[in-house]
């Protein structure tokens, strides 16, 4: 395993008053002084564990990010993790941060990159955050990312993904498999895709574009956006305070149910069926090959065509 230290102190005045930069060797101190100062320590951390099959990945932390970009070509997991907790002085931030159980370790093709803070003391759980990093091969039998206020990026991956996150983003970039994520107050964005989604926000929207896929998508207090192709009998978009926008090809044979109050439901594709007020039973070229289920409240519904 080796090992890189950088120590951050940062301080908030109203306007940053100043910025020292130094390196040397293999530390970097970034220092900012401000009255009631916090100062903030980072330590980067780093493994590479060689996997011979299909890896299976469990990455857990709390109060950091969690990022998974597959390499093609890849061998092994490469790991960065950044450790960071606070203090009133760096000495104390650094020293809280030496004292933060991380786990990185490998049973056969399974990693497991853990933060818990069950194991935590009291003031390195409080003030401490933990991030991942992480290349590999884009091939995984299952990846499950779990956090907490913090974003889930992962990009060209083929697998089972299981994200779960709270006050963060999760954005699943070039994807084939089946992926579950769930997060709340964040949003979920999915783009080039071809699989089975599973995804449940609140109060943030879903944005789902460029994908070929079985789809049930659910938030509150956001809106729902998909462009693609819906493959797979059954579809669900659902939502509140939010409105929802459907973009099919003008070919696609489809039954939909949509459903709204407080607003309207609109297309441009030549749907036959009940298609008056704000409540629609309609096929798009039937007979339908599947079906789609639309309902929202206090938002429209715009299906049309892409």
């Amino acid at each position: 395993m080796k090992k890189r230290v950088g120590m951050i102190a940062v301080g908030v005045v109203g306007l940053l008053i100043g910025l020292l930069a130094l390196t040397a060797c293999d530390i970097e101190e970034v220092i900012e002084t401000a009255s009631n100062a916090q100062v903030r320590a980072t330590d980067i951390q780093t493994a590479a564990f060689a996997v011979a099959g299909v890896p299976t990945l469990d990455m857990d932390t709390s109060n950091g990010s969690v990022q998974y970009t597959g390499i093609d070509g890849a061998t092994e997991i490469a790991v960065s993790a950044s450790l960071t907790s606070r203090g009133e002085t760096l000495e104390e931030a650094n020293e809280r941060v030496g004292r933060i159980i991380l786990h990185m370790e490998q049973d056969g093709d399974l990693i497991r990159l853990q933060y818990l803070p069950s194991e935590q003391e009291e003031d390195v759980r409080r003030y401490s955050s933990v991030s991942f990093d992480v290349t590999g091969p884009p091939l995984a039998d299952v990846m499950a990312a779990d956090t907490s206020n913090g974003s889930i990026i992962v990009q060209n991956v083929e697998g089972m993904l299981d994200l779960n996150t709270s006050n963060g983003m999760i954005r699943v970039v070039d994807f084939r498999g089946e992926l579950y994520a769930d997060t709340s107050n964040g949003m979920i964005d999915v783009d080039r895709a071809e699989g089975i989604l599973r995804l449940d926000t609140s109060n943030g929207m879903i944005e789902v574009s460029d994908v070929v896929a079985t789809v049930d998508a659910e938030t509150s207090n956001g809106r729902i956006e998909f462009s693609g192709e819906l493959v797979g009998d059954t579809h669900r978009f659902a939502t509140s305070n939010g409105p929802i926008l459907l973009r099919v090809s003008p070919a696609a044979s489809l039954s939909i149910e949509a459903r709204t109050s407080n607003a309207s439901i609109s297309s441009n594709l030549p749907l036959v069926g009940s298609t008056r007020g704000a409540s629609w039973d309609a096929e798009l070229n039937p007979p339908a090959a599947a079906h789609v289920e639309l309902r929202t409240s206090n938002g429209n519904i715009r299906i049309e065509g892409r």
